[in-house]
């Protein structure tokens, strides 16, 4: 509880901004014993002891609101005063059900804390607020002349008397609609016309000689002082309320203190090859010294510092990072880093930059990101760093192949059904070494190339098809008078048991049943577990006969041939 004295708020204002938009806006009340002299967001100064609650910032109609509310002061007799003390701040929107102190990260905010023992509320407003406040605060533009601007948007001059100025705070007072007040057991009426007689004192006099004298003493000329021991009656609470102004002006001072203010470009778009040239600029609020050094700089930069603007001039070439950065310092060792965003290009062989678009794998968000490419034919690859002989035509792939391209080169690859020729670069109807008959290609493997039975299925299998299968027999016939007169050798016929004794399956799975064609041997099949495999052999006119499959024998591949 404020006893014996009144309640004062001091105004202190940092606008930290420009190009670069990493600095933010903030403003700061800091409460404190005394009257209200006010000072507004564009630093006018001026004294309203009104009685009640009222709006002190409302930023864009409503999206941010900030009220105040006052009571009587008690003097040192226990008798209320002619002043008043500022009880409650609360912080939130026009259309909230609740009272907000924080409002989310980067937007406006109210945050309640505690400086050197004087409690205080630190309110922030973003850049985007500017010229769109209103309230005993005032319009917030750079311009103190419009601070009291009305409800009506008509505006009070700024040498207006006491008087006018208690008029205009008035105006301000909230509707019960507009409150955004918690009042728990009370209500909206206890804090409004509580005294419909109230009226501050607005000049300072003394009824008491040997006081003002007092008060001249300790106060000297501090208006601020002289008019709250004389409303008071108390030098003594004249002369705290001045000190805890001038603490409270230097807590503002620390606050507003702020680091360097550096204005320049926000990204930079870049090409490996050219030469670029950036400045921006690096000033202190207060007017202090400023000094700029690179933290990092890409090869190829030089930087330049004097009179608060650094140059850049940079002979772009590819590299990978780190970004460029810049520190500017203070005289109060305060520091403000600076990094702009590049986007690099690297485009090669007359590609186009394309600025819009991040090349495959680069961060949206980082520092350093390298653009996307838009090639000219023939080129190709994310940098047009690629040749495409096959769009150019100089690739030398033949007949039934087509051009695949491929970083630093191209291969030749077969269109569906062909088979590659040795060196892969024209492609046949038929794998190579084999022959053509109707819709199949086969090809004969005896002598060394004989294999086992499984050996010679993948030998078939790598060239697109598999083991023949003695299943017809027109073509068995046919076959057998071309093995008689070469004199061939036992032949895989493309039938075992090795998945199920007993159960005979073709290459292709399927099962041999009774309708299919057979040319066992006469005492065939006589199989036991280590014979599954089937061969037609010379020496019994290429009849069959079940043998081990580790036996190597001849045996003919079957692939289909190309359309």
């Amino acid at each position: 509880m404020l006893k014996a004295s009144v309640c004062a708020w001091v105004i202190a204002l940092a606008v930290l901004g420009g190009t670069q938009p990493s600095v933010p806006v903030f403003i700061w009340i800091i409460i404190i014993f005394g009257d209200p002299h006010f000072t507004t967001i564009d630093g006018k100064d001026y004294t309203f002891n009104g009685l009640g609650e009222y709006t002190l910032v409302d930023a864009l109609d409503g999206e941010f609101l900030v009220q105040g509310r006052t009571r009587k002061a008690i003097g040192p007799d226990g008798v209320e005063t002619a002043a008043t003390v500022l009880s409650a701040v609360a912080a939130g929107t026009s259309n909230s059900s609740s009272v907000q102190v924080n409002h989310e990260e980067g937007g406006a905010r109210l945050e309640v804390y505690e400086k050197a023992g004087i409690p205080a509320t630190m309110m922030h407003l973003p850049g985007d607020y500017m010229g769109q406040t209103k309230g005993l605060m005032g319009v917030w533009n750079g311009d103190p002349d419009d601070d009291f601007t009305r409800p009506d948007g008509t505006i009070l001059s700024t040498n207006a008397t006491d008087e006018e100025i208690y008029d205009f705070g008035q105006l301000w007072e909230i509707t019960e609609a507009e409150s955004i007040f918690y009042y728990g057991d009370q209500n909206y009426a206890d804090f409004h016309n509580q005294d419909p007689s109230y009226r501050p004192i607005f000049a300072t006099t003394f009824d008491d000689p040997e006081l003002e004298q007092e008060a001249l003493g300790v106060c000297g000329d501090d208006r601020e002082c002289l008019f709250d021991a004389s409303v008071t009656r108390n030098v003594t609470i004249g002369k705290a309320a001045m000190e805890a102004r001038e603490q409270s002006i230097r807590i503002s001072e620390e606050l507003v203190n702020s680091p360097p203010i550096i204005e320049g470009p926000i990204s930079l778009d870049v090409t490996v090859g050219e030469v670029v040239t950036f400045s921006f600029t690096a000033t202190d609020l207060k007017g202090d010294p400023v000094t700029v050094a690179e933290e990092t700089l890409p090869p190829g930069a030089a930087f330049e510092y004097g009179g608060n603007t650094a140059t850049v001039t940079w002979s772009v070439v590819d590299y990978d990072g780190p970004a460029m950065s810049f520190i500017a310092t203070n005289s109060r060792n305060q520091t403000t880093l600076y990094i702009p965003q590049v986007n690099l290009c690297k485009c090669q062989n007359g590609g186009i930059c394309d600025f819009g678009s991040l090349a495959a794998g680069e961060d949206p968000d980082g520092d350093l990101r390298v653009v996307a490419c838009l090639c000219p034919s023939p080129y190709t690859g994310q940098f047009c760093e690629d040749f495409d002989e096959c769009v150019a035509g100089t690739d030398d792939c033949g007949d039934n192949a087509v051009c695949v391209n491929e970083f630093g080169g191209y291969h030749c690859e077969c269109e569906p059904g062909f088979y590659p020729n040795p060196g892969g670069k024209s492609c046949r109807d038929c794998p190579y070494g084999y022959r053509a008959h109707r819709d199949d290609c086969y090809r004969f493997y005896g002598g060394k190339n004989a294999q086992t039975y499984s050996g010679a299925r993948q030998v078939c299998q790598e060239n697109g098809g598999d083991i023949y299968m003695w299943r017809s027999a027109a073509a068995v016939a046919a076959l057998k008078r071309k093995l008689k007169s070469d004199h061939s050798p036992s032949l895989w016929v493309g039938l075992s048991d090795e998945d199920l004794e007993g159960t005979f399956l073709w290459a292709d799975g399927m099962a041999l049943d009774g309708n299919d064609f057979t040319d066992w041997d006469w005492d065939q099949p006589h199989n036991t577990a280590e014979k599954d495999c089937v061969v037609a052999r010379r020496v019994h006119r290429y009849r069959w006969k079940v043998v081990p499959c580790s036996y190597r024998r001849a045996f003919i591949c079957q692939s289909p041939r190309a359309p």
